[in-house]
């Protein structure tokens, strides 16, 4: 998981896709709660952060 949207398809890249920024997720309490909501929504057993 790279991290938390933080501007969602603000812009577009030169092919014309939609871009958005991301802000990695470094302090390792915050992670372990944002792996508990997503194994509470869905059925995962690995979640890792970049």
């Amino acid at each position: 998981m790279p991290g938390v949207i933080q501007s969602y398809r603000y812009r577009t890249d030169d092919a014309g896709r939609p871009v958005s920024k991301v802000a990695a997720i470094a302090d390792p309490r915050l992670q372990e709660k944002v792996k508990a909501l997503i194994r509470q929504k869905h059925l995962v057993h690995q979640v890792n952060f970049l």
